[in-house]
């Protein structure tokens, strides 16, 4: 039997005082007292009681305790509820995920058996055509040789059909062999011998006007008259194709007469017949028969004569002229007075290229792809201050003078088809990759696990991304309550706007894809919108976040917190240089000239439609410029200054740590726990992840002293072997805390390296910087606007490229004068 609410009883909350609950007894007593008209015994029975629990502490506490667990033992029962409908959901997706796959799948062998029983039955079809084509060919050859065989018993021949034909050159191989004697390159189709390849020859004319000599190389060249006299040489050659004109027209008119000519004498000889035949007939009409033919024969005179005599006037008077024309067009045209002109060569446009970093690297190497496919002459030039290729991407580091490690960007994703092939192409080979490096955190290669400072959130030990999988597992759905499968729709949903995005990437193509909308808002804010909870937030999406843009969700877009969680793995060069041999490869095969330790300080357009570039100690000119780094890390001016300029965008410092010690993690330094994993991922704690989520730097850390911990390799240092790990911060970490993550053991190698610009803060954004910044000047360096990587850096390089491209072929090979480099101010030399 359940014991009545002592609370319901007074009336009063469960929040009462002792002093609130006395007061308010003596109320209802007075109120509820049997000896009162409107008392209630019952009532004052059960408020006494009630007051008699609550005003003994050690009761009340029982009480309140019991309540307690009975709220508790509700609340886990309507979450056990809860997540059994969540797990019946979830199977239930599975089972009609895995039929839905299955049925797919049945339908696909359907086709492919009805594919192949159809080419089978083609198969059949043609080989069948083919012997009946043989056979019939058989059969005309055997009737061929019968009838050979009958005509040569006729005349009497002894010789075979087989022996003439070869004597008389036929189709027979002696045939085949004397048309070869004599330059013939005719094949046999009776026998169906195949014919000879077809080698196209150049034509020598064509070739010299291609490489710019005349097509007449006798003709003296003189540029000053080239004009005057190329229009002069115009009309003289249409003057005396007029003159060839009309004497072919007369030579025309004298065949007429001669036609006339020869129709007379026919005509004379039928009369003569016709007279004859009639005299011979009948002599009785001589008289009639010689008036006729006086009549017909006059009328035809008077008639012939003057026509002729209209078409010889004609024929000498045409003839006449065009013999005039003839002979003023070839005074005229005296060598030394028309000059003819050499047909110019395609213009080689000069483009200069500032910032050796990826997209730079891939402007060129794309540039010079389609430039080589559409035969447009060009010559590329690429600046950068820095003393090495790659950027901020690139940072090689000597652990021992065999061993080296390159820190930044040295993996790309897996979808990066632009480098995958670009690496294939230049002889690279790939392999899924487990070594360090930004692009690595959320590849879900080996072992990571998601560290709050105190305790353990998730430790994924598969090779499986958690996010591919997530929404599968049981054990999640208790622990999330189905959130998860919310947040595994938006990613899908995100890939598939990936797939829509097409080259070239600008803003209207993002926006098209249906991405622009996805920068205009936090990534924490676009979570809880869409249903997914604080804790799945924290404990599986800030972690990829953190150590990839070295921010929180309260700061980051939506388009880069779900880039960041999309990430299906990392692919690296397997070669020793990693990413840098890739950057080297494709700058080497576009043959460009780079300029390393050389700073830009001004760029100012020209009146011919191009731009200088200034340096410290020299000048150029170039018909393009693209700026491909970040228009915030450069220091340079552009004169005339732009009407909207690039947006200068704020960046991250980080600082990358690299220990070597022979000992392992130890547990001590990470809450006990025992296997820890290879990569290291954080997130604030419970209590503190509002006050952070909206926070960067050493103010958006939290308890975790760091981003991300690596466990790289193992490297031989002073013939000792030893674990070497990464460890990217917002704070430099000083050798005692570095010596804690060991268990207080030695470290024998430690490299630090500060980078102030490691990561652009990807903060919502509605304006973007336009790619083409002027006439000739184009920025590929606004994709860090949006997201970050080697991956979308290319991508924007690409972009950049094609539209360049695109420009130039519309242009044509042959630039006017007026747009061109000025002689005077030569381009980059050769």
């Amino acid at each position: 039997m359940s014991t009545p609410d002592p609370y319901a009883a007074l009336e009063l909350p469960i929040t009462a005082t002792a002093e609130q609950i006395r007061v308010r007894h003596r109320q209802l007593a007075l109120t509820h007292h049997p000896d009162r008209p409107t008392g209630n015994e019952e009532k004052f029975k059960a408020i006494q009681a009630a007051y008699e629990l609550l005003i003994d502490p050690a009761r009340k506490q029982a009480y309140d305790a019991t309540q307690r667990l009975n709220r508790e033992m509700e609340e886990q029962a309507r979450r056990a509820r809860a997540a059994g409908a969540a797990a019946n959901e979830s199977a239930r997706r599975a089972n009609e995920e895995q039929e839905r796959i299955l049925r797919e799948r049945m339908r696909e062998e359907e086709n492919r058996r009805k594919r192949e029983e159809r080419a089978a039955r083609e198969r059949e079809e043609l080989e069948r055509i083919m012997r009946e084509q043989t056979r019939q060919r058989e059969e005309r050859r055997q009737a061929e040789e019968r009838e050979e065989r009958e005509r040569a018993r006729r005349k009497g021949q002894t010789r075979r059909p087989e022996e003439e034909r070869a004597e008389a050159g036929g189709w027979g191989q002696p045939g085949r062999d004397r048309a070869r004697e004599h330059g013939h390159t005719s094949y046999n189709t009776f026998n169906n011998d195949p014919p000879p390849p077809y080698t196209p020859q150049p034509n020598p004319q064509h070739q010299a006007a291609s490489e710019g000599t005349p097509l007449f190389p006798k003709a003296p060249q003189h540029a000053a008259k080239y004009s005057q006299s190329f229009a002069i040489a115009w009309i003289l050659n249409s003057l005396s194709r007029l003159g060839n004109f009309l004497v072919a027209a007369a030579a025309t008119l004298a065949i007429m007469m001669l036609g006339l000519v020869l129709a007379y004498g026919a005509f004379i000889l039928l009369l003569w017949a016709a007279v004859a035949i009639v005299n011979l007939v009948s002599w009785l009409i001589p008289v009639i028969a010689n008036v006729l033919f006086w009549t017909m024969n006059t009328t035809y005179n008077i008639l012939f004569w003057i026509v002729n005599t209209f078409c010889l006037a004609i024929y000498w008077i045409l003839r006449a002229l065009g013999s005039i024309i003839s002979i003023l067009a070839w005074i005229f045209s005296f060598p030394g007075r028309i000059h003819w002109p050499a047909r110019p060569a395609p213009y080689e446009r000069n483009i200069a290229v500032v910032g050796v970093d990826p997209a730079g690297i891939t402007t060129a190497y794309e540039l010079f792809r389609l430039c080589s496919a559409g035969n447009i002459p060009h010559r590329i030039t690429l600046y950068d201050q820095a003393s090495h290729i790659g950027g901020r991407a690139v940072h090689i580091v000597s652990i021992t003078p065999s061993e080296q490690v390159v820190l930044g960007a040295n993996t790309f994703p897996k979808g990066a088809s632009l480098l995958s092939s670009a690496a294939a192409f230049l002889g690279l080979s790939t392999d899924n990759s487990f070594n360090g490096g930004i692009d690595l955190i959320g590849s879900g290669t080996g072992q990571f696990g998601n560290y709050d400072g105190r305790s353990w959130s998730y430790n994924e030990p598969t090779l499986h991304n958690i996010f591919e999988r997530w929404g599968w597992e049981l054990g999640l759905n208790m622990r999330y309550g189905g959130s998860q499968a919310k947040a595994q729709d938006l990613i899908r949903e995100f890939r598939g706007k990936l797939q829509k995005l097409e080259f070239p990437v600008t803003v209207h193509t993002l926006n098209t894809a249906g991405l622009l909308d996805l920068t205009a808002k936090t990534a924490e804010d676009f979570l809880t919108t869409n249903g997914v909870t604080e804790s799945v937030q924290r404990e599986l999406f800030d972690p990829w976040v953190r150590a990839q843009y070295a921010q929180n969700l309260g700061t980051i877009s939506a388009l880069s917190a779900l880039a960041a969680a999309n990430n299906r793995g990392t692919l690296k060069i397997t070669r020793p240089e990693g990413m840098a041999g890739l950057w080297e490869r494709m700058l080497a095969a576009t043959d460009a000239k780079v300029q390393l330790k050389t700073r830009i300080l001004n760029i100012t357009a020209e009146s011919w439609g191009g731009w200088s570039l200034s340096t410290s100690t020299e000048t150029k000119k170039y018909d393009a410029v693209i700026l491909a780094a970040p228009w915030g890390l450069t220091d340079l001016t552009i004169s005339p200054s732009l009407l909207k300029p690039p947006q200068k965008i704020a960046y991250t410092a980080e600082h990358t740590t690299l220990f070597a010690s022979a000992a392992e993690l130890s547990p001590d330094a990470f809450s006990g726990q025992r296997d820890i994993p290879k990569v290291i991922m954080t997130t604030p704690c419970s209590w503190e992840y509002y006050e952070t989520a909206g926070k960067s730097g050493v103010d958006g850390l939290g308890h975790a002293p760091f981003w991300s911990l690596h466990l790289l390799k193992q490297v031989v240092i002073n013939g000792e072997r030893m674990w070497l790990y990464q460890v990217s911060s917002p704070a430099e970490l000083p050798d005692q805390e570095l010596r804690r993550f060991v268990g207080g053991k030695e470290i024998g190698f430690v490299y630090r390296h500060y980078s102030p610009n490691a990561h652009p803060l990807l903060v919502p954004r509605t304006k973007f910087s336009d790619v083409l910044l002027g006439e000739n000047l184009w920025y590929a360096g606004g994709m860090e606007e949006v997201l970050a990587g080697v991956e979308m850096a290319s991508v924007m390089g690409k972009s950049v490229a094609e539209m360049v491209f695109k420009q130039w072929k519309s242009e044509g090979k042959f630039l006017p004068k007026e747009r061109r480099i000025p002689v005077d101010a030569p381009a980059e030399e050769k």
